[in-house]
């Protein structure tokens, strides 16, 4: 009985980030969630710039335009790795701060962590200035939910934006499943694996459904037993 309204209060928490999200989604095509969709598009970029560098790569030149296209040139690295990371590297940062929300004593520290791999992306890459206003902007929000962590609103902002990033993964992998106009990273990485676009479009589908399912589940805030 002492524990009703405990998880009443997580139940109330949890229903109330998944309204901002479908929110989100709904006015996805207005001003107002603006600040979120280039939120999204850095991690995804970010986590592309990661991967090069992680396997012993070089970036010549990465960039986001507030038109929300984003551009990386590189040289080296691993391919399937470096195609694989955006959506791996969104998904990854979005229930890393979904989950880390929900760890009281550590959940500044992983939003200081995740700050500070940013961060060293900016310094040692050859970002443009749009490119490092907003990461600079995506910083500092995560550094300042760090600082205070304890507030509610703060945590359910992070849990939304990384819900939102995680998936924003789906509606990526559908759009690149469909589209054959570009070099989406489904096509780069059918031509390096040597299979049909719509092949990894649909695993890469599953897996982040499943990814997602399982976070969202296990997560303590909607959990039946807290």
């Amino acid at each position: 009985m002492k524990e009703r309204p405990k998880n009443n209060s997580k139940a109330a928490e949890f229903g109330l980030v998944i309204l901002i999200v479908a929110i989100s989604f709904l006015l996805w095509d207005t001003l107002f969630v603006f600040p979120i969709k280039l939120f999204v598009v850095f991690m995804h970029e970010a986590s592309h710039a990661l991967a090069i560098l992680i396997s012993g790569g070089s970036i010549s030149e990465i960039s986001i335009g507030f038109d929300l296209g984003g551009k990386i040139i590189a040289t080296g690295g691993n391919d399937i790795l470096i195609a694989s990371s955006g959506y791996l590297g969104s998904l990854f940062f979005g229930l890393l701060l979904y989950y880390g929300s929900e760890l009281k004593n550590i959940r500044k520290y992983i939003y200081f962590s995740v700050a500070a791999v940013l961060l060293l992306i900016l310094v040692i890459s050859l970002p443009t200035l749009e490119f490092i206003t907003i990461g600079l902007i995506t910083i500092a929000i995560l550094i300042v939910s760090g600082l205070f962590s304890k507030i509610l609103l703060v945590k359910l902002i992070v849990k939304s934006l990384a819900l939102v990033s995680a998936i924003y993964v789906l509606i990526d992998l559908k759009e690149d499943m469909l589209s054959s106009e570009f070099a989406s990273d489904a096509s780069i990485l059918a031509g390096a694996l040597g299979v049909d676009q719509i092949v990894v479009s649909l695993i890469w589908l599953i897996i982040s459904i499943i990814l997602i399912a399982v976070t969202l589940k296990y997560s303590p805030s909607s959990s039946k037993k807290i």
